[in-house]
């Protein structure tokens, strides 16, 4: 698989892999060495880019005074070992929002007025607080960088404020709604029924669910479980040896989600892939959430909620009874308790005074 970091994995003729790491000097020429190993490769190419940051810099702060357009370019190589949907996101602020208003002005020039200036035409025409704060985090970012290499004596805005963001509300159905929704896709399709219930049974994100193949499935007596370690990207348009939150996580398995997998396994349309469509071919994220999901919701007439929700609403059923949270953070893929207590525990307290019984479900299909 080839990125956008800089570093492209091969096949060698016995199976192993090797790691080629590059970088393109100031001259435009290409530089590159070959490692066994991906962290050694990721090591290399970051000493070499900062070296080359170094020389640039330099050449840059003797020749004259730069601008904020120009170092905005320098910055940006300097991210480029970032995970390429990030890497796209800040080539986008930049050009779209920040190098269109501050470019032309020098690095060392810029001050808080002119990002009050900024603030006051970006929301007057529309720009909502949580887009304008990830635009003050970038531009932060960038000034950081300036003020590292002395192309400024202290970021102008180390001290500016984000704006206040409310956060969108958590949704998740009710038993009444999962059963209602449940029992129209049983009708229209079994295999999408399959995929619903193991969702729900297990919190996997979307992109996860897509990307489990069957050598993560562990059949084994008393060993019983999914391994989560890849997920579709939408970025690369496949799936990826690697999760939202960049670590792998084994899920044990219940009785019925265990029933559930071993009748696929049997009947299975593709010798890769969990959950595929009718045809046996793997789904891909962006049709299934529009031209599938959705769907499924709108004719089975009930409340609207995202893909995404029904992994909220495993966490609402989950913590409604009794369920352990340092357990539900672990399912969940989580770093911290304070990620899943922050995303979950409103909906724990509601779901208290509308849920009763077993954590297990029990669907009346």
């Amino acid at each position: 698989m080839s990125k956008a970091t800089g570093i492209s994995a091969k096949k060698r003729i016995d199976g192993s892999a090797s790691y080629e790491a590059r970088i393109y000097l100031e001259n435009g020429k290409r530089k590159a060495k070959t490692f066994a190993r991906l962290i050694d490769a990721k090591t290399w190419r970051r000493k070499e880019l900062a070296e080359k940051d170094q020389r640039v810099l330099h050449d840059i702060a003797v020749c004259s005074d730069i601008n904020f357009k120009d170092f905005s370019t320098i910055f940006l190589e300097s991210k480029s070992d970032l995970e390429l949907s990030t890497y796209r996101r800040y080539e986008g602020v930049l050009g779209k929002y920040l190098i269109p208003f501050f470019g032309s002005i020098k690095i060392s020039k810029i001050k808080m007025s002119d990002l009050a200036r900024f603030r006051g035409e970006k929301l007057k025409s529309g720009m909502s607080s949580k887009n304008y704060n990830y635009n003050l985090k970038l531009l932060k970012s960038v000034m950081n960088y300036a003020d590292k290499y002395d192309f400024v004596k202290a970021s102008p805005f180390r001290h500016a404020d984000f704006l206040k963001v409310q956060k969108p509300e958590t949704k998740s159905w009710s038993s009444e709604e999962l059963n209602k929704f449940l029992s129209f896709v049983k009708k229209e399709s079994l295999n999408r029924l399959d995929m619903y219930l193991f969702t729900l049974r297990s919190g996997l994100r979307l992109g996860e669910v897509i990307g489990l193949k069957w050598d993560c499935v562990n059949f084994e007596e008393n060993s019983e479980s999914i391994d989560v370690k890849r997920a579709w990207k939408r970025e690369y348009k496949s799936v990826v040896n690697k999760t939202k939150s960049g670590k792998a996580r084994s899920i044990p398995l219940d009785k019925t989600t265990l029933s559930l997998l071993k009748k696929r396994h049997k009947l299975r349309l593709n010798d890769e892939f969990v959950f595929t469509k009718a045809c046996g071919a793997p789904f891909d994220y962006e049709h299934f959430t529009q031209r599938v999901f959705y769907k499924d919701v709108d004719k089975a007439c009930v409340r609207r909620i995202a893909f995404k929700d029904l992994r909220s609403t495993f966490a609402s059923h989950f913590c409604s009874n009794g369920g352990n949270i340092i357990v539900l953070r672990d399912i969940l893929g989580h770093h911290s308790v304070e990620i899943t207590e922050k995303s979950y525990v409103k909906l724990n307290k509601e779901s208290v005074r509308r849920e009763i019984g077993n954590y297990s479900y029990s669907f009346d299909l």
